[in-house]
């Protein structure tokens, strides 16, 4: 566009207020309507997106707000000059309400998995309950699984106990346990309970693999090897 002299630039002015177009500011009405508005569509459209995709969508939403609308009011005739702080302020907080939201659902979430399951499966299985969104793993109650049983009970413990202090008969039960438990955690199987001298773990739930009878074999190969 060809550059505009001092002189048209003041015979704009004059113009404008002449025939009554000045530019007034956006009232206080059409802010709070603008606010509820962006609030309200940012708030469903996150809800739908997640947070991931949600901040490009809170940036289109104002983006469309401030070219859209503002340069309606603008420039078709209103001559309202649209308020460019307050829309671009409650985008950021309700993305940022949101984001806060989501993390504490997250964080609720793996509280509760690990308060179930940390003490009954491996920390590399633990992660992955963690980080999966699959229903069938984070919320296995009530359903249908095939898994495979794995049984471990220590020979001799009845009469080691006949012989010794208690305080050595757990000490000695305690290093068996941990002996016994390894290979069960490294084939990713679940610890489901200490029985005395026993232990009972499964293969196949709370997350399935293909090959759960070979991982709990081998488990049981390597616990007698290591008996």
């Amino acid at each position: 566009a060809d550059r505009m002299d001092g002189v048209e630039i003041q015979a704009n002015v004059v113009d404008t207020l002449l025939r009554r177009r000045e530019l007034v500011p956006q009232g206080v009405s059409g802010d709070i309507v603008t606010i509820f508005a962006i609030a309200l569509l940012l708030a469903v459209g996150i809800a739908i997106l997640g947070v991931s995709l949600g901040a490009l969508y809170a940036i289109v939403v104002v983006a469309v707000y401030l070219l859209g609308v503002g340069g309606l009011l603008l420039f078709d005739g209103q001559h309202v000059i649209p308020d460019l702080f307050f829309p671009t302020l409650v985008a950021v907080l309700t993305y940022s309400a949101d984001l806060l939201a989501h993390f504490n659902v997250e964080r609720r979430r793996r509280r509760s998995l690990e308060s179930r399951f940390s003490k009954h499966v491996s920390p590399q299985l633990m992660e992955l309950l963690a980080n999966s969104n699959d229903p069938a793993i984070v919320q296995p109650i009530g359903r249908a699984r095939e898994i495979t049983i794995l049984f471990t009970d220590i020979k001799g413990s009845t009469a080691l106990a006949e012989q010794l202090d208690p305080e050595d008969v757990m000490e000695i039960m305690d290093g068996a346990f941990d002996v016994l438990i390894e290979p069960i955690m490294r084939y990713e199987g679940t610890l489901a309970r200490l029985m005395g001298d026993a232990i009972l773990a499964f293969f196949g739930a709370p997350i399935a693999h293909e090959d759960d009878p070979e991982r709990a074999c081998r488990a049981a190969l390597e616990i007698v090897a290591g008996a």
